[in-house]
């Protein structure tokens, strides 16, 4: 009973912290968590930002000043981030499955829908102080654009929660866009040749996210368990040879439209590639291990 009562306690507590929700009912651990929205989402072009940053201003001006500012920035743009996007996720776990008659088992039964929307009027109301603040203080000449942007993804997200999940594949794949281009919003504004390479990748990973949602959902899309798209997301090679083949055509037809660019989406190729190459290898090892470690419970048992 006292485990209920101090799990229920941490949700309706999470419905008013940003982050601290998508730990409870997305990440579960510190590690899912940092790999579900950073790792495998916009670590790869804040890296490459930070490598452009550094070749263009050299190391004593990218340490002493610039790499300061782009951290603060980061921080910022990842609690509004959460702040926003887990709106349609608190509205998705309590709201929507109460009308689909699903329960995910993310939130208590026990929270209401008048927490719920009071959560979403507080968010509401940071978001809008948030934007208050950028104007006062940075007089920010993109605000507009931002304030836009996130109006599409509360948008994007209410349609979301309110279609039959056959019909998400769409809205799915622009909502994991958002993942890649929230955190690196005001670069994309303020730095034009990185805007391409960045967004490609976005499209990239949400195409593949869209393929991971079918093989996961394969049963509302009258695929059976052991079709191939189910295998997508824990097979590595395959992870990889999708990632690098599509960055690469990508970037390849974007050399053909954007010949001022050329240098940039060829140094994003090969950035990317030896990124996914040292992720396939990190995950490889890690899954091996997970098996070696499987195969000996079973013979100690």
């Amino acid at each position: 009973m006292n485990i209920v009562t101090d799990r229920s306690k941490k949700e309706r507590s999470s419905l008013f912290i940003p982050i601290y929700y998508s730990f409870i009912s997305r990440g579960r651990t510190l590690k899912m968590l940092f790999g579900l929205y950073f790792l495998y989402t916009a670590c790869l072009p804040m890296l490459f930002i930070e490598l452009v940053y550094l070749h263009q201003n050299g190391l004593n001006q990218y340490i002493s000043k610039i790499f300061p500012e782009h951290l603060a920035i980061y921080i910022s743009l990842y609690f509004l981030f959460f702040l926003v996007y887990e709106i349609g996720y608190i509205y998705n776990d309590v709201i929507s499955e109460k009308k689909e008659g699903v329960n995910t088992g993310r939130l208590h039964s026990s929270i209401s829908d008048g927490l719920v929307y009071s959560s979403l009027a507080f968010r509401a109301l940071l978001l809008l102080s948030a934007f208050g603040l950028l104007w006062l203080f940075y007089e920010w000449e993109h605000l507009y654009h931002f304030i836009a942007y996130n109006a599409v993804l509360l948008i994007a997200y209410h349609v979301h929660n309110s279609i039959p999940k056959p019909y998400r594949l769409v809205t799915i794949f622009y909502l994991r866009i958002y993942r890649v281009t929230y955190p690196v919003f005001f670069f994309l504004c303020a730095k034009g040749p990185l805007a391409y390479p960045i967004i490609s990748y976005a499209v990239v990973l949400s195409a593949y996210n869209v393929l991971t949602y079918l093989g996961v959902n394969y049963e509302e899309f009258g695929l059976s368990e052991s079709n191939i798209f189910s295998k997508y997301y824990h097979n590595c090679k395959t992870r990889t040879v999708f990632f690098i083949t599509n960055i690469i055509i990508l970037n390849c037809f974007g050399t053909i439209l954007l010949s001022t660019g050329t240098k940039m989406l060829l140094g994003f190729v090969a950035f990317s590639s030896v990124y996914f190459l040292i992720q396939h290898a990190i995950l490889r090892n890690s899954l091996m291990s997970t098996v070696k470690k499987a195969s000996i419970r079973e013979k100690d048992n």
